[in-house]
Formats: C-alpha cells, sequence, structure tokens
C-alpha cells in the first residue's frame, strides 16, 4: 500500500512492483541453523522466517508482467492474486521465545517526527509505502520501549530481542512475527 493512497508510486509501474514482490519471496526457503551460542542472540536472515517446507505458490509463474500498463486491469488482478496468496504464509514457530538478531529496513507506524516508537521491520528498501508489502512472514511488528529509537523511514537496523510468531494488522502490512527489542543499532 502506498503512504498516501495512490497507486502506483510515482515512477514505477505495476509490472515493476509484482517482479519486485516475487523476488522478495523467492530467495530461498529453509530455516537453517537455528542454534545460538549460550547468551549470544540468534543471527537471523530474512530466509530463516520462512519455513523449510514451505513453497511458495507463485501466481505469476508463466506471466510476462513486462508490458502490463499501470492501469491495466491484468496487472491489477495479479497483484491482488499475489496479496492474497501471501495472506497466510506461514511462520517458523520454532522462533517464538527465541532471544535473535536480524537486520533490516525501518517503516515508522507511530513516533512524533524525531522518535520512532512503533515499526515494521521489512527486508528491502521502499517495502510498505512504494512497493507491496511482502508476505507477512517476511515482516516484524516491532514496538521500542521507552521513548522509541531516533529513525526516519527506510533507515537500516539491527534488532536484537525476543521474537515472536506473533500475527498483527497495521495499515501498511501484516506481520507474521512481533518483538519488543531490547537493543537497536544502525546497520
Amino acid at each position: 500500500m502506498i503512504a498516501n493512497g495512490s497507486w502506483p508510486a510515482p515512477g514505477l509501474s505495476i509490472a515493476a512492483v509484482l517482479v519486485m514482490a516475487f523476488l522478495s519471496v523467492g530467495c530461498g526457503n529453509g530455516a537453517g541453523d537455528t542454534t545460538a551460542e549460550a547468551g549470544e542472540p540468534l543471527s537471523l536472515t530474512w530466509d530463516m522466517l520462512i519455513p523449510e517446507d514451505y513453497e511458495f505458490d507463485d501466481p505469476l509463474e508463466g506471466i510476462d508482467v513486462g508490458g502490463y500498463a499501470d492501469d491495466d486491469p491484468r496487472a491489477i488482478e495479479l497483484l491482488e492474486k499475489l496479496r492474497a496468496s501471501w495472506a497466510d504464509t506461514p511462520v517458523v514457530d520454532e522462533l517464538d521465545g527465541e532471544r535473535v538478531r536480524l537486520g533490516g529496513f525501518v517503516v515508522p507506524l507511530e513516533g512524533d517526527g524525531s522518535r520512532v516508537t512503533e515499526f515494521l521491520l521489512v527486508p528491502f528498501y521502499g517495502a510498505c509505502i512504494h512497493v507491496p508489502p511482502p508476505p507477512p512472514n517476511q515482516v516484524v511488528h516491532v514496538h521500542v520501549n521507552g521513548d522509541g529509537i531516533s529513525a526516519r523511514s527506510f533507515d537500516a537496523v539491527w534488532l536484537t530481542g525476543t521474537m515472536r510468531a506473533q500475527r498483527s494488522s497495521s495499515e501498511l502490512a501484516d506481520a507474521g512475527y512481533s518483538m519488543r527489542p531490547d537493543r537497536v543499532e544502525p546497520f
């Protein structure tokens, strides 16, 4: 969803958005090794948030979206199919309660303009604002304790804290995970 409600983002065709959205989940599957040394947080990659046995049913398979115009009803229909296919993406339940470290980009939800108290952590620049959101298993809903952090849209950060496999929704995206980090650092 675009922040101001307009679609598509200036300079981006729906076809480009569809290709970027597909590529965000096509990076590979697998929780990999989720062990961490005693006292150290588990360093996660975004692929580790996708269950090993999950296979994405690609609604774009075999379709050349490169020629679709922004207002092409076929492109709009494909975008809706893509969003619907992501609605029930599974999470890695074994990560629930794990102390982890994950890097990503900030998409502010709450704050006062200089401090952010609630945000989405997403795997790629532009997600949720300039392009459609990634699937829920690629979004972490973050609540920052205290007076928040100094951050702007798409600042890259490292979060360290206890991961929760807990779904939530905001006006920008659905998240499959949540966290109240005890540490937020620049990436």
